[in-house]
């Protein structure tokens, strides 16, 4: 007869908090309030990406829709009566740090294509009280678990800067066609000095030119 579960490490939870990658263009980063009232965080970052493609759940999870290709997610970022997050916080050693790896901290991240992915995060280590047999303090590490880093991409089709993914994306459109596909574009849409320049048909300043009715990448 087979026993339950007893290791809580083997428990597992479905729906979105059984993503472990997931990836998409990061169109919106904001500070919300917390509605958990048992939370020791009064304010969370929400991101959300749009595109967005699940990559990979938990063992054994079933995928769940995408509502209009839409993805969500919360973090940790101020503790209650704090105006600003810690160095050794989730916020600061996982989701800022690991943007910053990856390069769309701090100026960058706004219509990037971006991977998340579930990682343990060492906060800090603090001592046991012990020593060992060499006198040295005994030291433990406090981790964070499955949380939703940034990582490199998969797919090095993402990975190309806003620039050159507007020019392929408009390259042989009319330019009145331009500013229709810019704003509706998940991608372009949030880079408000792209918007603009498309706006006001300023393409040579996005590295596009008219060539017979058509845009057409400037050679240089």
């Amino acid at each position: 007869m087979a026993l339950p579960i007893l290791d809580d490490k083997q428990f597992t939870r479905g729906g979105f908090q059984a993503i472990k990658k997931v990836c998409g263009i990061l169109t919106d980063m904001s500070i919300v309030e917390s509605k958990n009232p048992n939370s020791e965080y009064e304010k969370l970052v929400e991101i959300v990406l749009e595109d967005a493609q699940i990559l990979e759940m938990d063992e054994g999870e079933p995928q769940p829709e995408l509502s209009d290709g839409i993805f969500r997610h919360k973090y940790p970022y101020l503790k209650a009566g704090k105006v600003k997050p810690y160095q050794n916080s989730p916020y600061a050693k996982g989701f800022w740090q690991s943007g910053k790896d990856v390069g769309i901290f701090p100026d960058s991240w706004q219509g990037a294509f971006v991977t998340l992915e579930k990682k343990s995060i060492v906060l800090f280590q603090r001592s046991t009280g012990d020593t060992d047999e060499e006198g040295n303090k005994v030291m433990e590490e406090i981790v964070f678990n499955d949380y939703l880093c940034f990582v490199p991409n998969d797919d090095e089709a993402g990975q190309e800067s806003i620039e050159e993914y507007t020019i392929a994306k408009l390259t042989g459109l009319a330019p009145t066609s331009a500013v229709r596909t810019a704003v509706l574009d998940a991608r372009i849409k949030n880079n408000k000095d792209i918007v603009a320049a498309i706006r006001a048909q300023n393409f040579s300043g996005i590295g596009l030119e008219i060539v017979e009715g058509r845009l057409v990448p400037i050679i240089k």
